[in-house]
């Protein structure tokens, strides 16, 4: 009998093992889908068209994946006017406004930059 108990109690402790180990895998795959992740763009006012595309692209990409992105639109005074960068922030604007519709922005800075956030 004392045989049969002892192997009765191991049996019961791998039990218990693996029920806390599917416990904690199942609580780790729910603390990775409650995590917010942000993510960080910077663009230039004076950015070339090519390079404009590739960041908008990243940005929907990273909106389509759920992460909270935030878009620092930098004014760069000795090659852009005020003018022309109130122009690109406007269609910038309007090209977010196409990737989200809960847009918030833009967002002026201390030292003269916008920020967007999505």
């Amino acid at each position: 009998m004392n045989r049969l108990e002892s192997v009765k109690s191991n049996n019961v402790g791998i039990n218990g093992g693996k029920k806390n180990y599917l416990r904690k895998k199942e609580m780790g795959r729910l603390r990775m889908i409650n995590k917010v992740v942000k993510k960080h763009i910077d663009i230039k006012s004076n950015i070339g068209i090519n390079d404009l595309e590739i960041k908008l692209r990243t940005i929907n990409n990273f909106y389509a994946k759920g992460f909270k992105t935030d878009v620092l639109v930098k004014h760069l005074r000795c090659t852009t006017s005020l003018d022309a960068y109130n122009l690109f922030l406007n269609m910038l604007s309007t090209r977010l406004r196409l990737i989200t519709s809960c847009l918030v922005g833009p967002t002026s800075t201390e030292n003269g930059n916008n920020v967007f956030h999505l």
